[in-house]
């Protein structure tokens, strides 16, 4: 599912900012936790990150689908299931995930995958409609010539 990284935006600020910042920069503190604070999302931890779009955002659904408990003895903050008890659907996480990625420097439009690159289907589309028709056309050719119809 791809999501709007501007609707992503708001939901973001509803649901995120006040724990990862406004602008996912500014995590507030986490007592308890290994970090000492909720984990920044601009930039995002190394291990979340990736430049392929589909691999990022599969990374983090999870987490924000299932939530997660920060590394440490007893962390005050946990990471909510959004997916799970929070309530939100499919496409306000598809959103939001765009919006994070938007905000690691990914293009999230390249999630949408058109099978093939333009210039691959260029040559299909000459191998599989002109090559069959130029075919038939040189058969059509060699064929003898049809009698005339007769008339009576």
């Amino acid at each position: 599912m791809i999501g709007s990284a501007d609707r992503g935006a708001d939901l973001y600020r509803e649901e995120c900012a006040s724990c990862h910042g406004p602008q996912g920069t500014d995590p507030v503190p986490n007592p308890g936790s290994q970090e000492g604070k909720v984990p920044s999302l601009n930039p995002i931890d190394r291990d979340l990150f990736s430049s392929d779009p589909q691999a990022f955002a599969e990374k983090i659904d999870v987490i924000i689908q299932h939530g997660s408990v920060p590394a440490g003895p007893n962390p005050a903050l946990k990471m909510a299931a959004f997916g799970d008890s929070h309530g939100l659907s499919p496409q306000q996480i598809a959103n939001i995930e765009a919006y994070i990625l938007r905000l690691n420097g990914v293009d999230r439009a390249q999630l949408i995958h058109p099978g093939m690159s333009p210039r691959s289907f260029f040559f299909l589309a000459v191998l599989v409609l002109v090559i069959p028709l130029l075919f038939l056309g040189g058969i059509y050719r060699c064929l003898p010539p049809r009698p005339p119809d007769k008339k009576e």
